[in-house]
């Protein structure tokens, strides 16, 4: 690990020789920077910095990895205001992160329980049992890394390795009403959707379907009796844009504080997360917003990552009102 976090700091560096190169070098209207590594180190370090983490280790060399590669993105900031100091300057990312979950809600074994997933036979149940064991065993000896090197190594190995893990092969789509999405990936997270699958589903029962399955989710309780969803919508609730139903599916929840979507069947309907020692950090809501020598009024404090292009465009004087797009200046 000591070598990929050196190797991560290298390629901090010549990012940012690049980006300084590139702005001095030419005559720019807009500039833009982008560095993700921060994004992989939370994701791979957080239980290392995080004492609340369920798998945080106590104190090791790791332990203020995170806060280093923080304190290279500011001085590279500090860098590129030193040298351009009377540019207007915009800090941002598109959300924070904290720990993933830890918890899981098994939607799929829900579903089956209700009668709208449909299993592909008696197999299903034994080979469901084996990836469990698999996944059990990895995390108990602390191997999920080894495994997904194994996976990576071939296109074949990965989509094998990514069907086991979300269950999807185990699913009989044919005779399934609904099942879960993988629009927000197969990752332990608080998001989530159903997809209802409008082969099996008629027009005249969609409805219907959707109304129920959303009443139903909505009394779902964690094993100490609390409310488990946070909301349950209809997508066109969420965002009913032009292009919503090419991107959402048809049902869309958000699970509480502590808890993820998980993906095994016919198992308890509560489980843990596999794959929390390889990356215990998730996305949040609290994204970064920094304005320098802006010289314009903010009156939105409390912006959406939808607001980022009307408020750039506006400080170009462009109409971005005429532009049809979904956010707002800031300003």
């Amino acid at each position: 690990m000591d070598e990929w976090i050196i190797l991560g700091k290298v390629v901090l560096e010549t990012e940012k020789t690049i980006a300084m190169s590139l702005c001095q070098n030419e005559s720019w209207d807009l500039f833009f920077v982008y560095f993700n590594l921060l994004d992989i180190i939370q994701h791979r370090l957080w239980r290392f910095s995080d004492e609340h983490d369920p798998a945080y280790p106590g104190i090791t060399p790791f332990k203020w990895t995170i806060l280093d590669y923080y304190n290279i993105i500011d001085g590279f900031v500090g860098e590129f205001i030193d040298a351009h100091p009377d540019v207007s300057v915009i800090v941002l990312s598109d959300h924070g992160h904290h720990s993933r979950p830890a918890q899981t809600v098994n939607i799929n074994e829900f579903l089956r329980r209700a009668g709208y997933l449909a299993s592909k036979g008696a197999r299903t149940r034994a080979l469901s049992m084996v990836r469990k064991g698999i996944l059990d065993v990895s995390n108990r000896l602390n191997i999920e890394h080894l495994l997904i090197r194994l996976v990576a190594i071939n296109d074949q190995l990965a989509k094998a390795g990514n069907s086991m893990y979300s269950s999807f092969g185990s699913i009989d789509q044919s005779k399934s009403r609904a099942f879960l999405s993988n629009f927000a990936g197969i990752k332990s997270y608080p998001h989530g959707g159903i997809e209802i699958n409008r082969e099996v589903v008629s027009e005249q029962e969609y409805n219907e379907v959707r109304g129920t399955l959303i009443a139903a989710l909505t009394e779902l309780r964690s094993p100490d009796q609390a409310p488990l969803m946070k909301f349950v919508k209809a997508r066109e609730d969420v965002d009913s844009g032009r292009f919503s139903e090419r991107i959402f599916p048809d049902i869309i929840f958000e699970l509480k504080d502590g808890y993820g979507v998980g993906w095994e069947l016919y198992s308890s309907l509560y489980g843990k997360a596999s794959d929390h020692q390889v990356a215990s950090g998730g996305h949040n809501r609290d994204a970064v917003l920094l304005l320098r020598n802006i010289d314009k009024e903010v009156r939105d404090t409390v912006p959406s990552i939808m607001n980022v292009a009307p408020s750039i465009l506006e400080l170009f004087d462009v109409d971005w009102k005429e532009k049809r797009l979904d956010g707002r200046s800031i300003f």
